[in-house]
């Protein structure tokens, strides 16, 4: 019978000889490089969806990352028209599923509320990785004929590697923001 390969830890991680020695510093700092990325990205994230949207309904709208806080007082005042809602619907929409993507919690009431959810959040993900593509693609000429056209082979590579970024980074700083905040609480409590 083989035994199981110990995981090795060095020192300074979280579990270096069964104590903690991660200090509350590097966990407040850490949690903080982490929620600023977050913060970033998730601004991102929503004006390219939105713009995506905007390029696939035929709006010359351009929406710029700093227009989102507007966007909250504008859809609460209800005066945005149609094409603005249905943009800001699925860009703010895809960055909430984003972030329970993030905290992910399996304390459903229901299994098929869990399925639901879990389906939806699938479809908004995944929606939103194509329209961050089509958001790069958008005005590029990727093909001539059968071949790359000048600068086609850069910009298809971009346009996979943009909602890559964008969702990972969404959803793994969140992660971590979320594990570091709880580890420092942690601490703090041992105190």
């Amino acid at each position: 019978m083989r035994r199981a390969r110990r995981a090795r830890t060095v020192e300074g991680s979280l579990a270096y000889g069964g104590e903690s020695h991660t200090s509350p510093l590097w966990l407040l700092a850490t949690a903080a490089i982490c929620g600023i990325a977050w913060f970033i990205f998730s601004i991102l994230q929503i004006t390219s969806t939105e713009q995506a949207v905007f390029h696939m309904l035929q709006s010359t709208f351009t929406i710029k990352p700093g227009m989102t806080a507007q966007q909250l007082l504008d859809l609460q005042n209800g005066s945005m028209d149609q094409t603005n809602l249905e943009a800001a619907g699925i860009g703010w929409a895809v960055q909430i599923f984003m972030l329970l993507l993030s905290f992910p919690s399996e304390h459903y009431i229901h299994p098929a509320l869990g399925r639901a959810r879990r389906f939806v959040m699938y479809i908004l993900v995944g929606g939103d990785i194509l329209t961050d593509g089509l958001y790069v693609l958008n005005g590029h000429q990727v093909f001539n004929g059968f071949s790359f056209a000048s600068g086609g082979f850069g910009v298809l590579v971009v346009a996979i590697l943009y909602p890559v970024a964008i969702c990972g980074v969404t959803v793994f700083c969140g992660m971590e923001l979320a594990h570091r905040v709880d580890r420092l609480f942690g601490r703090l409590r041992a105190v």
